[in-house]
């Protein structure tokens, strides 16, 4: 006979640490997302930097025709033909081109200045976001703890209430005490019950939410950090309210560059042109 042996292994469930929150709170989904969103504003910086420089443009056209167009003239002289051919049945048309901006009343220097605020903001507004990020895992750190800690006190309650459930019985069973006061006793065990039910389900909310920021699945959490000190900070350093100054600063070049318009352009182009009826 086969002897099935089963291994039960339970599951470890580790309490996470503030700090091992705030850790995690670095590699979320959304600050990743704005990071790629900071990448793609400091790449149009360079795009626009290379307006600034010399430009090079190609360009190729073919018109092919059914027939070979034709035009009729009759001069009345004998034996001349009175159709000659106009064009070649295929034309081709090729330029190739050399521009540099000389002169556009100064438009392109504060489109570069403009795109380059538009990329601190957004690094800006990515430290902002991870602050506030920062903000939201304590929060929701700290509610978790103090529900965790509620409930271990309804788990006492709700004991403690069974206890005196019971011996609330014996007492009325040898009649010395009226049948309201076991009512009241039973009533208070099944309130806290019903505190445990809420309890747990405000757990489960807090615990998705810190998992949604973490991309972790926290259990529970080991307990509030010890704080010494508080340090004072300079609100003007606030990445949000410097990301707000980028934000006057790229009103500003707007400004400017409708101001830009009514100054004359100055490009300096020099081409190449062929026409000819086959690409040699």
């Amino acid at each position: 006979m086969k002897k099935w042996i089963l291994f039960f292994l339970p599951i470890l469930l580790f309490s996470a640490t503030l700090k091992d929150v705030l850790q995690d709170i670095k590699k979320s989904e959304l600050l990743r997302a704005k990071k790629y969103e900071m990448l793609a504003k400091r790449s149009l910086v360079e795009v626009q930097k290379g307006k600034s420089l010399f430009s090079i443009d190609a360009s190729l056209q073919g018109l092919y025709l059914r027939t070979a167009p034709t035009m009729q003239i009759d001069l009345g002289v004998p034996g001349m033909p009175t159709k000659f051919q106009a064009a070649s049945q295929n034309q081709y048309r090729g330029e190739i081109s050399l521009s540099y901006p000389l002169f556009t009343g100064f438009a392109l220097t504060h489109l570069i200045k403009k795109s380059k605020a538009d990329w601190i903001r957004s690094k800006l507004q990515k430290r902002d976001m991870l602050r506030k990020l920062y903000l939201k895992a304590v929060m929701l750190y700290s509610r978790l703890y103090a529900l965790q800690q509620y409930r271990k006190a309804l788990v006492e309650g709700i004991k403690a209430s069974e206890d005196a459930l019971k011996k609330a019985k014996g007492f009325f069973d040898e009649g010395l005490i009226a049948k309201s006061d076991l009512d009241n006793i039973e009533a208070k065990k099944y309130e806290l019950q019903a505190k445990e039910a809420k309890v747990e389900a405000d757990i489960a909310y807090v615990r998705s939410m810190l998992g949604y920021l973490t991309n972790k699945d926290i259990h529970s959490v080991a307990g509030l950090p010890n704080i010494e000190q508080v340090k004072s900070f300079d609100i003007a350093k606030r990445a949000d309210i410097q990301a707000l100054k980028e934000a006057i600063l790229m009103d500003e070049h707007d400004v400017k560059l409708a101001k830009s318009s009514l100054y004359p352009k100055v490009f300096l182009k020099v081409g190449l042109r062929g026409y000819g009826s086959d690409l040699g």
